[in-house]
């Protein structure tokens, strides 16, 4: 049985799904790593398109999501999200 993230999130219904996503995004941004989690499931999804996807496109989404890791990364290291 898969245990991963992915199988929790899209196996959860849509009420629960919300309040866990907006609990655990007040949670990571609360521990100041909000940017660097979020680097970190965009490197996870990278490495299954690398692994996984096949076509003309491949290298496209894998160059992109590249970019938005680095993005978020210095946002990390540079920023921190305060509350309006």
């Amino acid at each position: 049985m898969d245990n991963s993230i992915w199988t929790k999130l899209a196996t959860e219904g849509n009420i629960t799904h919300n309040t866990m996503n907006k609990n655990r995004l007040e949670k990571h941004i609360e521990q100041d790593d909000y940017f660097g989690t979020l680097a970190t499931v965009l490197n996870m999804a990278r490495q299954t398109l690398e692994k996984d996807m096949r076509g003309p496109k491949k290298n496209w989404h894998i160059k992109l999501l590249q970019s938005l890791e680095e993005d978020l990364m210095f946002l990390q290291e540079n920023y921190k999200i305060d509350k309006k």
